[in-house]
């Protein structure tokens, strides 16, 4: 007999860059659940035994080169993967585009199936307001929300009768087959010590912070950009006065998942200066191999990693990167990928209503 539950679970995942869904999908897998993981067709992938991939869905239609047909997908996609389904088989909804995908999960719940939204940001983070967010509340109001903490629960509450806390899943399909993260590995990097920055470097990411933190490292090092974007000429320019060499990836082209994670592996650390996020993938993606993350101290940061790594000011967070350089050491601490897997499976099984 086989391992998977029948009638298993539908995922939702338009999506077509964030591999959240791919990632929820081996947790629903590990779960015992058969998984109908309904992606954008740029999304297919080699998934894991019990998976079963339908690159049914439009993506982003702006990216397409055949938009009627896209159009069409748009429409039909959700129609297929969130109405025409077994009213027996959960719905779950990791992303959601726009009121088309809501009003379809909300007509499945209102006809009393098991519907699932994941809301990454509740509108009090959001800052969203007006008819859409009045729209949202009426629609998924039979549905059960899904959010990353306790603290957005509390948010999320606010609009929503049921809501649940489902910690972020970690990025175990992302690092699987790679070795962790060590300080020993770092005596084979030629030249200065790695600092690594992921995502573009843009305002709301901290780019601007990292000279007053660079200047507070007091020592040279290698701060290196991975994503596609390019630091400011400003920012750059201002480093180098402080002996740091900026490396962007993009230099190299588009960057893999395998060529980001080796990237890692080769980082005395990872510098993460957001002052406003929810939930940063970035750090969880660092932390599932191990590598140490100093950022500043805010809520969503705080419950992933420890007040040790933690700092209140662009000063303080270069002293600990300092320090960091100076004796690299395995964090103590931060969420290890086995933590994050077991706190995702716990709560989704309880959602999901899984038997033992």
């Amino acid at each position: 007999m086989s391992r998977f539950r029948s009638p298993g679970v539908v995922l939702y995942d338009p999506n077509g860059r964030n591999p959240y869904g791919n990632e929820l999908a081996v947790v629903f897998g590990l779960l015992g659940i058969a998984v109908h993981h309904w992606v954008p067709r740029a999304r297919d992938y080699v998934p894991d035994a019990g998976i079963r991939v339908i690159p049914g869905l439009a993506g982003p239609i702006a990216d397409s080169n055949q938009r009627l047909r896209s159009v069409a997908r748009r429409f039909t996609g959700p129609l297929r993967s969130i109405i025409l389904q077994p009213l027996r088989r959960p719905v779950v909804a990791a992303w959601n585009v726009d009121i088309w995908d809501m009003v379809l999960l909300g007509l499945r719940a209102a006809l009393g199936a098991q519907v699932l939204v994941v809301l990454h940001n509740p509108r009090q983070v959001a800052g969203r307001s007006g008819r859409w967010v009045r729209f949202e509340k009426l629609l998924l109001a039979r549905c059960t929300v899904c959010v990353h903490s306790v603290r957005l629960q509390q948010m999320a509450a606010e609009d929503f009768p049921v809501v649940k806390v489902t910690p972020h899943p970690p990025f175990l399909s992302s690092v699987r087959g790679t070795s962790g993260w060590t300080p020993r590995a770092l005596e084979g990097v030629a030249g200065l010590p790695r600092v690594s920055f992921i995502g573009d470097p843009r305002p709301d990411k901290g780019v601007n912070d990292i000279p007053a933190i660079a200047a507070a490292v007091g020592r040279s090092f290698e701060l290196q950009i991975l994503a596609s974007g390019r630091a400011p000429q400003h920012v750059v320019e201002m480093l180098a006065e402080h002996g740091v060499l900026v490396r962007h990836s993009a230099d190299d082209g588009p960057l893999s998942d395998g060529d980001l994670i080796a990237a890692l592996l080769t980082s005395s650390c990872v510098v993460a200066p957001y002052r406003s996020v929810t939930e940063s993938g970035s750090i969880r993606l660092a932390t599932a191999v191990g590598v140490p993350v100093f950022a500043y101290d805010t809520d969503g940061v705080r419950e992933i990693l420890p007040r040790s790594q933690l700092a209140a000011s662009p000063e303080a967070l270069g002293e600990m990167i300092g320090s960091q350089l100076r004796s690299p050491a395995a964090p103590i601490g931060q969420l290890s990928l086995e933590d994050q897997l077991q706190r995702s499976l716990e709560a989704w099984k309880d959602v999901l209503r899984v038997a033992d």
